[in-house]
């Protein structure tokens, strides 16, 4: 493909689990069409010439729509076999302070603690293509690249990293329309840390647990329930859940972590705070509240 102008054609989207691959990155930020606003499924059809890409698709209120992305205007050109569009993110520098805090634990014990300033220096640049693969899909894509120096509270040696977040849409070629059942269709990959609720049994594994542990540390049944499918249906769903937190009617406030462990995971509590205790009242590793999650395919 050597011409934006083969961009043009007719693609589907089943939805977010079967057509994005994201890595720590949502699909908001793609310039050249809206994802969230797609229907499931909807036919995509796109016209593509060197001023512009103009994109028709069903929205997900079911109304026909047109997004039109402008070439020149959205500063993209075409470069080997994509059309690109690039930008530099500058330096930031940053700087805060830790302050004391107090730890309580289960066993009364207080643990105090304070640090000196933290100063972070940071860049990064940002990359969006939208190309076609040799087989017929369409392919928008979002990149950001970090680099940075950080400096450790209270001197000593500081840390260089580099880190990049990437979302990629990929879109199937329509050859027999797009309302085909979704029922065998392969979900993407999971990038994300914590667990994949994309999994109809993960997803009814997490919520069950999590109801579990609630219960075990005095909520009542049926408000386990409630927080437990709420908190469900809250966590988004592509950028990783592996923390989160819960908080009940009763004034308590859970911290919940989910990690790998062998094939599967284990849902644990951080820590829980009930009110009106001042302090966070810290499980340790003998009492801390924890369940597996077998089901569920989870990345630390």
């Amino acid at each position: 493909m050597t011409r934006v102008e083969d961009l043009t054609g007719d693609y589907c989207y089943y939805g977010h689990e079967f057509n994005v691959r994201s890595y720590r990155r949502a699909a908001d930020g793609i310039p050249f069409v809206d994802v969230r606003a797609l229907g499931t499924p909807t036919l995509v059809s796109v016209r593509a010439t060197p001023e512009q890409i103009a994109f028709r698709y069903t929205g997900s209120d079911g109304t026909e729509r047109e997004q039109v992305f402008k070439i020149v205007a959205g500063k993209a050109l075409w470069r080997e076999h994509a059309l690109v569009v690039k930008s530099s993110q500058g330096v930031a520098i940053s700087s805060s302070t830790m302050t004391d805090f107090v730890v309580k634990s289960s066993q009364g014990v207080v643990i105090s603690s304070s640090g000196g300033p933290e100063t972070d220096y940071s860049g990064g640049s940002r990359e969006s293509r939208l190309f076609k693969l040799a087989d017929g899909r369409l392919v928008m894509s979002d990149s950001v690249s970090r680099k940075g120096y950080s400096e450790s509270p209270g001197g000593g040696n500081g840390t260089f990293y580099e880190n990049r977040d990437s979302v990629a849409v990929i879109l199937d070629p329509a050859t027999g329309g797009c309302d085909a059942e979704t029922t065998n269709r392969p979900l993407q990959p999971w990038f994300g840390t914590g667990p994949d609720l994309r999994e109809a049994a993960c997803a009814a594994q997490f919520e069950e647990q999590l109801a579990a542990i609630l219960v075990e540390e005095g909520e009542t049944p049926r408000s386990a329930a409630t927080l437990a499918a709420e908190t469900l249906e809250s966590l988004h769903e592509g950028l990783g859940n592996r923390f989160f937190s819960v908080s009940s009617e009763s004034g308590a406030r859970f911290s919940f972590e989910v990690r790998k462990k062998g094939s599967g995971g284990v849902l644990r509590v951080n820590t829980i705070e009930k009110m009106p205790a001042p302090a966070w009242n810290w499980n340790w590793s003998l009492t801390i509240p924890k369940r597996p999650l077998p089901s569920c395919t989870c990345n630390d």
